[in-house]
């Protein structure tokens, strides 16, 4: 919940939003059939669910999360987004 609050820090996305993106996650991972969830899979579906409530916040958690180094790894976030 941390990294989506500093992720949405300054964008119209409300604590109530957070907590049913976060309780969206939770339920996405509690219908998994396997027990153990991995850090990776973790970050990828909330970066998935944070891309649907806020493009911005989206790609300020992709960059931390996938510590970003160069333009291009911002393009390549960025690129699925441009759809939307």
């Amino acid at each position: 919940m941390t990294g989506l609050t500093l992720a949405c820090r300054k964008r119209p996305v409300g604590r109530d939003a957070l907590e049913a993106l976060v309780e969206r996650v939770e339920l996405r991972l509690s219908s998994r059939r396997e027990g153990d969830v991995g850090s990776d899979e973790v970050g990828q579906i909330l970066m998935e669910e944070l891309s649907e409530v806020d493009a911005v916040a989206y790609v300020r958690f992709a960059s931390v999360y996938r510590a970003f180094e160069s333009v291009e790894q911002f393009v390549e976030a960025i690129g699925p987004l441009q759809g939307q």
